[in-house]
């Protein structure tokens, strides 16, 4: 049985000496050595409208957090460091605690909670990594306080017993596995597996790192349909795709080389199961904003031989934050304004009223207050009892 006194002592004693060799030497000595400061600058730059939106002081956090982690990292700049005058003229316990960082790798992790054994220790599931870890983290603790995070993003160092944090500590409210998932594959579309996006995070944390500015938007939910409005979408191949067999179930439009097939009973929001066949490209789409919907319209088309499974799963919020980050608009139904007289479908619209308003009830939720939702419902063209649910949700996750 783990003795968690001990433990936590060990954290404390590493902590103290971190923050001095760390936090007051090795975080300087590397910016100045290899510029790190000025590159990491000049790479956060590109997310200028980002870091004026989480603020100075954490963006300032967030870069000690990129040059600790190219320090420490599995082909980090310690090994070379360990071997400069400078490091070795450390006293020898310091010294000593900068060997043991270099023999085990710092990581960035996306992590959930499946267990909290004493009293700011965390037993800790790595999503992407698929490995278990103990944490201690009286940060971890202090952000129960205003938050609910069901998703944890930390630069996490281990000090001999546990794993312990540097930096930021970010608990997602709203994102999930599959969100980060997608923001990768949106930011590198070769991403393919669990170990590609974690190449891909030592390799180039900082766009992951902006998912901050997402932290606090809640999961969505349809109070019609009694589930999470999530985007579904695959992709499969056809040869061809006999429509008139398709009739008993679905309305059927076609334009521009493409049909346009409305599962009858769910094609309308919150559902909007609809799927599209290209001609040209021989390809099949399948789209809704529920499970419920997208197995439906699996279900429906299940004489076609594929697979119930969606290869794209995002909530709205994701998309949208996605979006923001990487400065260009994610398109995953590229097919429905051939089909709709407007460019803007009534899925989206959804889409783009429901964000914008969470937008809009976060600066209350945050400062305690209640709004007017009648006046704001209005301002926004929002349904009333839409706004209402949408403010249950936000005030929910800030009272947990």
């Amino acid at each position: 049985m783990r003795n968690y006194e001990s433990i936590k002592q060990t954290c404390k004693n590493s902590s103290k000496i971190a923050s001095t060799v760390i936090d007051e030497f090795m975080l300087y000595y590397a910016a100045d050595k290899d510029k790190l400061h000025q590159i990491i600058l000049g790479q956060v730059k590109k997310y200028k409208e980002i870091t004026q939106n989480i603020g100075q002081e954490t963006t300032n956090k967030l870069i000690a957090q990129y040059i600790a982690h190219k320090v420490f990292k599995e082909t980090g700049l310690i090994k070379k460091y360990l071997n400069h005058s400078a490091v070795k003229n450390l006293i020898p316990a310091e010294y000593a605690f900068l060997e043991a960082q270099a023999k085990m790798a710092w990581k960035y992790r996306f992590s959930v909670i499946t267990g909290n054994p004493a009293p700011d220790f965390y037993e800790m599931y790595d999503v992407f990594r698929e490995e278990e870890f103990l944490l201690y983290s009286p940060g971890t603790t202090l952000t129960f306080e205003t938050q609910n995070p069901i998703l944890w993003f930390n630069l996490t160092a281990f000090n001999g017993d546990c794993w312990a944090t540097f930096g930021p500590i970010t608990g997602y409210n709203g994102f999930n596995e599959d969100d980060i998932f997608f923001f990768a594959t949106e930011l590198n579309p070769d991403i393919a597996s669990a170990e590609e996006l974690i190449e891909e995070l030592e390799k180039n944390p900082i766009p992951f790192s902006m998912l901050l500015s997402g932290a606090n938007l809640p999961r969505v939910n349809s109070s019609q349909a009694g589930e999470e409005i999530l985007l579904h979408q695959a992709i499969d191949y056809l040869d061809a795709l006999n429509t008139e067999s398709l009739k008993d179930r679905f309305k059927i439009a076609w334009n521009k080389e493409v049909y346009q097939l409305n599962l009858s009973e769910l094609s309308e929001a919150p559902h909007c199961a609809v799927a599209y066949y290209d001609e040209s490209q021989k390809l099949l789409m399948r789209t809704s904003l529920t499970a419920h919907g997208f197995d439906a319209l699996s279900k429906a088309l299940q004489h076609l031989h594929i697979e119930n499974l969606a290869d794209v799963v995002v909530s709205l919020p994701m998309k949208t934050c996605a979006e923001e980050i990487l400065n260009k608009t994610i398109d995953l139904i590229p097919y429905e304004h051939l089909f709709s007289k407007d460019t803007t479908s009534q899925d989206k619209q959804q889409m783009d009223e429901i964000n914008g308003f969470l937008q809009i009830l976060l600066p209350y939720a945050n400062a305690g207050e209640e709004p007017d939702l009648q006046t704001l419902a209005q301002n926004a063209n929002l349904p009333y009892q839409t706004a209402q649910d949408l403010w249950r949700i936000v005030s929910k996750h800030k009272k947990r």
